[in-house]
């Protein structure tokens, strides 16, 4: 009979470490960007530049605003925040079309994986904020370390 208990002990103190992983943080990221960056690489670069780093849902929401690149920039500085928070840079494992920064319905800021290559990283948190010359990007990530 003593072992039925600790049997539940043993799956109840499971249970709880998994729980505490998905809400514990276990990766975060930051990063700056100059606007004045994203803008001169859209004026040389053209629509190349945005098909190379933004998915077509960010474009139409950023080119949708009065000045699209403090947007653009803040997005940027996301999607670096994103890989920083996971522990890798940008290459076969996650590439920036791989990432889009949206808005919920709420209009809070989500990171959403999209495409064939799902990388199984967690949730995360982001936060966003731009000036005229700056734009800034803060995430944390949790679970899935």
């Amino acid at each position: 009979m003593s072992y039925v208990p600790v049997a539940v002990e043993k799956n109840t103190k499971n249970a709880v470490e998994r729980e505490s992983n998905r809400t514990r943080p276990c990766g975060i990221g930051v990063d700056i960007v100059s606007v004045d960056r994203i803008r001169r690489a859209h004026l040389r670069w053209g629509k190349r530049f945005l098909e190379r780093i933004f998915t077509e849902e960010e474009v139409c929401y950023c080119f949708s605003l009065a000045n699209p690149y403090p947007s653009l920039a803040a997005r940027f500085a996301g999607k670096e925040a994103v890989a920083k928070a996971i522990g890798c840079g940008f290459g076969r494992r996650l590439t920036f079309l791989s990432l889009s920064i949206t808005h919920g319905g709420d209009g809070i800021p989500e990171v959403k994986f999209v495409g064939e290559k799902q990388p199984d990283c967690g949730t995360f948190l982001i936060s966003l904020s731009h000036t005229d010359e700056y734009a800034i990007a803060q995430v944390l990530r949790f679970g899935s370390d």
